[in-house]
């Protein structure tokens, strides 16, 4: 077993580590029957639970640099606000260790939840889970005004990647996959693409602090059965001082990939391109909006000037989805090339997306 630093702790090696900080005790090996499973996208995790279901989530940076400052970033988040009215308002995972030395983050699991996809996904068409997205709202509005810069550890104002994803560096084509520059064609072959994006890093303000990567798997939805659903925010890797309008943009396109995802599926299904009712994931959109505009007091003066701006980053948040989808393919996915158009079609007319694609307006 190995703590040194920048070391990290193998799948064999996490349950003594943990019993050796005091996170989990031998009575729970020997009477709860710990399971170790590995759960990793951009870092290393594992998910160490009990029969019960009971347990802990493990994260460790896959590399040091970027990934390191990010888990200790989240760390001194959670430190921050885990335990007061706000960290619990927005469902923030307790915090059981930080080492800083490998480093490694420890939280306790949440294990009667599903992600927002997973939720969404369980209602019957066309049914959606407005009020869970509503939520989703309020919690945003929360973030954007009761988090302070002061206390967040989070690399300051640096605009997202896909702003100058359009003009890549050189030297990342060199290791491009065939999708990934079938899709650079299309975006820098796109006016509306080209220009609405290469535009978008003027428009960045730093006003709030932000969670900085909302999506689907960051959000968890617990159902009890005794009240309204609860939800939780986790994964704090990149809060940091920012443009609140990038937050609201990434749950507005979480909504986008459910249509896109039904789309793909029904064309699949019958061989021909799917239509996909439109006014149940307006209505999720508008939810977002709405108890965004609630928790975080803006005027209605603002909503007006802010939305087209909403519909521009959602439609970045979308080509750099669609690009993460392309990393390392050899071919374009039919999803990929259907969230580029409709990002193409946005930034062409933002305004009128914002009224009649997103319902913001």
């Amino acid at each position: 077993m190995s703590s040194r630093s920048g070391q990290p702790v193998g799948i064999d090696e996490i349950v003594p580590f943990l019993i050796k900080h005091g996170v989990v005790s031998p009575y729970d090996v020997v009477v709860g029957d710990l399971t170790v499973a590995a759960v990793s996208r951009r870092n290393q995790g594992f998910r160490v639970t009990r029969l019960d279901g009971e347990g802990v989530y493990v994260k460790q940076p896959n590399r040091t640099g970027d990934g390191a400052v990010g888990v200790h970033d989240e760390a001194a988040f959670y430190g921050a606000y885990g335990g007061s009215d706000t960290g619990i308002s927005l469902g923030l995972p307790e915090l059981l260790l930080y080492d800083g030395e490998v480093p490694l983050l420890a939280t306790r699991l949440l294990p009667r939840c599903q992600t927002l996809d997973q939720y969404s996904t369980s209602f019957p068409v066309p049914l959606l889970p407005v009020p869970a997205f509503r939520r989703l709202g309020q919690c945003l509005g929360e973030v954007h005004t009761k988090l302070t810069p002061h206390t967040v550890q989070g690399g300051g104002a640096g605009v997202p990647w896909v702003f100058r994803a359009v003009r890549p560096d050189p030297s990342a084509l060199a290791t491009a996959s065939p999708a990934d520059l079938s899709a650079l064609h299309i975006l820098q072959s796109s006016p509306p693409i080209s220009e609405g994006i290469g535009n978008l890093s003027g428009e960045w303000r730093t006003d709030s602090v932000i969670h900085g990567d909302i999506r689907a798997d960051n959000v968890l939805i617990e159902e009890p059965s005794d009240r309204s659903p609860c939800l939780h925010l986790i994964d704090w890797e990149l809060v940091r001082p920012g443009d609140a309008r990038w937050d609201l943009a990434c749950a507005v396109q979480e909504v986008l990939l459910l249509w896109v995802g039904s789309s793909v599926r029904k064309a699949s299904e019958n061989g021909m391109p799917g239509s996909t009712p439109l006014a149940m994931y307006q209505a999720a959109v508008r939810a977002i909006w709405t108890g965004y505009l609630e928790s975080s007091h803006r005027s209605a003066r603002w909503a007006r000037a802010t939305a087209p701006h909403i519909a521009q980053f959602a439609a970045a948040r979308m080509v750099q989805t669609a690009l993460e989808m392309t990393s390392k393919a050899a071919e374009l996915s039919a999803a990929s090339v259907l969230l580029m158009q409709v990002s193409a079609n946005i930034l062409a007319a933002p305004d009128r997306a914002a009224a009649d694609l997103l319902a913001l307006v």
